[in-house]
Protein backbone atom coordinates (compact mmCIF):
# COMPACT_ATOMS: atom_id res chain seq x y z
CA UNK A 1 0.00 0.00 0.00
CA UNK A 2 2.72 2.11 0.92
CA UNK A 3 4.25 1.34 -2.23
CA UNK A 4 1.45 2.33 -4.29
CA UNK A 5 0.29 5.48 -2.73
CA UNK A 6 4.17 6.73 -3.64
CA UNK A 7 4.04 6.14 -6.16
CA UNK A 8 0.87 7.30 -7.63
CA UNK A 9 1.15 10.49 -5.81
CA UNK A 10 2.23 12.38 -8.68
CA UNK A 11 -0.78 10.54 -10.70
CA UNK A 12 -3.69 11.70 -8.26
CA UNK A 13 -2.15 15.39 -8.31
CA UNK A 14 -2.15 15.58 -12.01
CA UNK A 15 -5.35 13.90 -12.42
CA UNK A 16 -7.08 16.09 -10.12
CA UNK A 17 -5.60 19.45 -11.72
CA UNK A 18 -6.46 18.21 -15.42
CA UNK A 19 -9.84 17.13 -14.41
CA UNK A 20 -10.38 20.60 -12.95
CA UNK A 21 -8.52 22.18 -16.20
CA UNK A 22 -11.05 19.79 -18.79
CA UNK A 23 -13.73 20.66 -16.33
CA UNK A 24 -13.28 24.75 -17.18
CA UNK A 25 -12.65 23.95 -20.45
CA UNK A 26 -15.69 21.54 -20.96
CA UNK A 27 -17.90 24.97 -19.11
CA UNK A 28 -16.21 27.32 -21.41
CA UNK A 29 -16.93 25.57 -24.71
CA UNK A 30 -21.05 24.65 -23.32
CA UNK A 31 -21.54 28.51 -22.90
CA UNK A 32 -20.47 29.12 -26.16
CA UNK A 33 -22.31 26.73 -28.18
CA UNK A 34 -25.43 27.64 -26.16
CA UNK A 35 -24.45 31.59 -27.11
CA UNK A 36 -23.88 30.60 -30.50
CA UNK A 37 -26.77 28.33 -30.45
CA UNK A 38 -28.97 31.71 -29.20
CA UNK A 39 -27.69 33.62 -31.46
CA UNK A 40 -28.54 31.90 -34.72
CA UNK A 41 -31.97 31.08 -33.53
CA UNK A 42 -32.37 34.85 -32.78
CA UNK A 43 -31.52 35.04 -36.29
CA UNK A 44 -34.02 32.78 -37.55
CA UNK A 45 -36.52 34.16 -35.76
CA UNK A 46 -35.75 37.86 -37.04
CA UNK A 47 -35.56 36.15 -40.86
CA UNK A 48 -38.81 34.52 -40.58
CA UNK A 49 -40.32 37.99 -38.53
CA UNK A 50 -38.81 40.36 -41.43
CA UNK A 51 -40.31 37.76 -44.55
CA UNK A 52 -43.65 38.14 -42.63
CA UNK A 53 -43.90 41.53 -42.37
CA UNK A 54 -42.76 42.00 -45.79
CA UNK A 55 -45.17 40.03 -47.25
CA UNK A 56 -47.84 41.33 -45.20
CA UNK A 57 -46.83 44.67 -46.15
CA UNK A 58 -46.87 43.88 -49.96
CA UNK A 59 -50.29 42.32 -49.51
CA UNK A 60 -51.71 44.87 -48.29
CA UNK A 61 -49.92 47.38 -50.43
CA UNK A 62 -51.27 45.53 -53.49
CA UNK A 63 -54.54 45.38 -51.74
CA UNK A 64 -54.85 49.05 -51.96
CA UNK A 65 -53.41 49.81 -55.24
CA UNK A 66 -56.59 47.53 -56.63
CA UNK A 67 -58.81 49.69 -55.21
CA UNK A 68 -59.44 53.27 -56.22
CA UNK A 69 -56.43 55.54 -57.42
CA UNK A 70 -57.00 57.98 -54.27
CA UNK A 71 -56.35 56.34 -50.99
CA UNK A 72 -57.94 57.74 -47.93
CA UNK A 73 -56.06 58.92 -44.43
CA UNK A 74 -57.08 55.71 -42.70
CA UNK A 75 -55.56 53.20 -45.19
CA UNK A 76 -52.41 55.58 -45.84
CA UNK A 77 -51.81 55.07 -42.08
CA UNK A 78 -52.00 51.38 -42.33
CA UNK A 79 -49.95 51.28 -45.37
CA UNK A 80 -47.51 53.15 -43.23
CA UNK A 81 -47.85 51.17 -40.40
CA UNK A 82 -46.82 48.00 -42.16
CA UNK A 83 -44.39 49.22 -43.48
CA UNK A 84 -42.84 51.10 -40.66
CA UNK A 85 -43.27 46.95 -39.09
CA UNK A 86 -41.57 46.38 -42.37
CA UNK A 87 -38.56 48.32 -41.75
CA UNK A 88 -38.32 47.44 -38.17
CA UNK A 89 -38.42 43.86 -38.87
CA UNK A 90 -35.57 44.16 -41.61
CA UNK A 91 -33.24 46.10 -38.99
CA UNK A 92 -34.09 43.72 -36.38
CA UNK A 93 -33.01 40.91 -38.75
CA UNK A 94 -29.31 43.20 -39.83
CA UNK A 95 -28.81 43.88 -35.97
CA UNK A 96 -29.54 39.90 -35.48
CA UNK A 97 -27.24 38.89 -38.15
CA UNK A 98 -24.52 41.31 -36.79
CA UNK A 99 -24.61 39.68 -33.73
CA UNK A 100 -24.80 35.74 -34.54
CA UNK A 101 -21.51 37.17 -36.73
CA UNK A 102 -19.63 38.26 -33.46
CA UNK A 103 -20.68 35.56 -31.07
CA UNK A 104 -20.08 33.30 -34.81
CA UNK A 105 -16.74 34.91 -35.05
CA UNK A 106 -15.63 34.41 -30.91
CA UNK A 107 -16.99 30.96 -31.31
CA UNK A 108 -14.57 29.98 -34.27
CA UNK A 109 -11.51 31.83 -32.74
CA UNK A 110 -11.97 29.81 -29.11
CA UNK A 111 -13.02 26.42 -29.90
CA UNK A 112 -9.99 25.08 -31.53
CA UNK A 113 -8.08 26.13 -28.66
CA UNK A 114 -10.63 24.47 -26.33
CA UNK A 115 -10.37 21.52 -28.01
CA UNK A 116 -6.34 21.63 -28.42
CA UNK A 117 -6.35 22.43 -24.74
CA UNK A 118 -8.60 19.07 -23.53
CA UNK A 119 -6.38 16.90 -25.77
CA UNK A 120 -3.06 19.05 -24.38
CA UNK A 121 -4.72 17.83 -20.53
CA UNK A 122 -6.19 14.40 -21.61
CA UNK A 123 -2.34 13.47 -22.79
CA UNK A 124 -0.94 15.03 -19.92
CA UNK A 125 -3.08 12.95 -17.69
CA UNK A 126 -2.82 9.75 -19.87
CA UNK A 127 1.42 10.45 -19.51
CA UNK A 128 1.22 11.07 -16.44
CA UNK A 129 -0.47 7.34 -15.68
CA UNK A 130 1.67 5.93 -18.01
CA UNK A 131 4.87 7.14 -16.01
CA UNK A 132 2.92 6.13 -12.38
CA UNK A 133 1.89 2.72 -13.60
CA UNK A 134 5.65 2.15 -14.77
CA UNK A 135 7.34 3.35 -11.36
CA UNK A 136 4.79 1.25 -9.49
CA UNK A 137 5.21 -1.84 -11.71
CA UNK A 138 8.86 -1.43 -11.02
CA UNK A 139 8.86 -1.51 -7.48
CA UNK A 140 6.71 -4.22 -7.41
CA UNK A 141 8.58 -6.08 -9.52
CA UNK A 142 11.47 -5.45 -7.43
CA UNK A 143 9.43 -6.50 -3.89
CA UNK A 144 8.09 -9.55 -5.58
CA UNK A 145 11.50 -10.52 -6.74
CA UNK A 146 13.08 -10.08 -3.24
CA UNK A 147 9.73 -12.10 -1.92
CA UNK A 148 10.63 -14.86 -4.66
CA UNK A 149 14.55 -15.31 -3.78
CA UNK A 150 13.01 -15.48 -0.11
CA UNK A 151 10.67 -18.35 -1.07
CA UNK A 152 13.67 -20.07 -2.78
CA UNK A 153 16.14 -19.71 0.18
CA UNK A 154 13.44 -21.23 2.56
CA UNK A 155 12.23 -23.76 -0.28
CA UNK A 156 16.30 -24.66 -0.18
CA UNK A 157 16.35 -24.73 3.64
CA UNK A 158 13.28 -26.79 4.16
CA UNK A 159 14.72 -29.83 1.83
CA UNK A 160 17.70 -29.95 3.62
CA UNK A 161 15.77 -30.47 6.77
CA UNK A 162 16.71 -34.07 7.97
CA UNK A 163 13.88 -36.26 8.25
CA UNK A 164 15.89 -39.93 9.14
Amino acid sequence: RQVGSKCCQDLYTTAFQMENSISLLLTEAERLEKKTGKGKNRLENAKANAYSTKAAWKKLRNAMQDGSPLLSQAQIARIVAAQNSMEDASLGKVEAATSFRTVLAAYEARMPKIVKSIRRDNIKRIEQYKTSMQEYLKVKRQALEGALKTLANIEEKVSKIDTK
